[in-house]
């Protein structure tokens, strides 16, 4: 049986790895959420193909599991998942295969979102999370 490229071994240093059927589009090798976010941008001037889109990210939070779907992910391998992930994965239809599972992974974002659900709610904590840890205010350039 045939491995997926998103089911191989990451690119070397990679954290992330996105693929279009088995044809790599980008990779990341930043830590915590940023490679997702720098996919988003990424994404704002691709014009290539991405019908098929399946994603290698080393670790899969709840977190990083919203953005990978909001993102268009349809398939996910990753090392670490926390069963927060797992369970939001399922419930939005998309497969995901990993290494190892664990309850929750070790990072305060996970403890947050534990009991929101909404997709557009979950991205709205993460993008303000993400400009506080970049240091600017949320809404300011």
């Amino acid at each position: 049986m045939k491995i997926s490229s998103f089911e191989q071994p990451l690119p070397d240093g990679a954290t992330l790895a996105v693929y279009n059927n088995d044809n790599l589009i980008f990779t990341s090798s930043a830590s915590w959420l940023h490679p997702l976010f720098d996919l988003e941008k990424f994404f704002a001037s691709y014009s290539g193909p991405c019908h098929d889109l399946s994603a290698h990210d080393k670790a899969v939070g709840k977190a990083a599991a919203a953005l990978l779907v909001r993102l268009g992910i349809r398939h996910i391998h990753t090392e670490l998942a926390s069963s927060l992930a797992v369970r939001f994965l399922d419930e939005a239809g998309i497969p995901i295969t990993y290494d190892k599972k664990v309850e929750r992974i070790l990072c305060a974002t996970e403890g947050l979102l534990a009991n929101v659900d909404d997709i557009k709610e979950i991205y709205s904590i993460l993008r303000m999370r993400m400009e506080t840890v970049s240091g600017t205010q949320p809404g300011k350039p």
